[in-house]
């Protein structure tokens, strides 16, 4: 059986790489279609906790204290 040349690679080699990968993947995700559902299921329920922190979210008249603020100097406006 002859190696796949350049000119054959993309349209033979690849495409018979690519069906192996799929088989295997697919044998893959028949066994571990739970592992995905519940991935999704707790990326749903994280975006709805997302979008109500954003929502119920009143932000402080001031920054939080930080050691960053009491080390460095304050910066003037003309001296970037």
């Amino acid at each position: 059986m002859r190696a796949c040349g350049w000119e054959q690679f993309r349209s033979t080699c690849s495409l018979s790489l690519s069906l192996s990968i799929a088989s295997i993947q697919l044998g893959i995700l028949r066994t571990q279609w739970w592992v995905i559902l519940l991935c999704a299921i707790f990326q749903y329920v994280h975006g709805i906790f997302t979008q109500l922190a954003y929502r119920v979210h009143v932000p402080a008249p001031e920054p939080l204290p930080d050691l960053g603020f009491k080390v460095l100097p304050v910066r003037e406006r003309g001296h970037a």
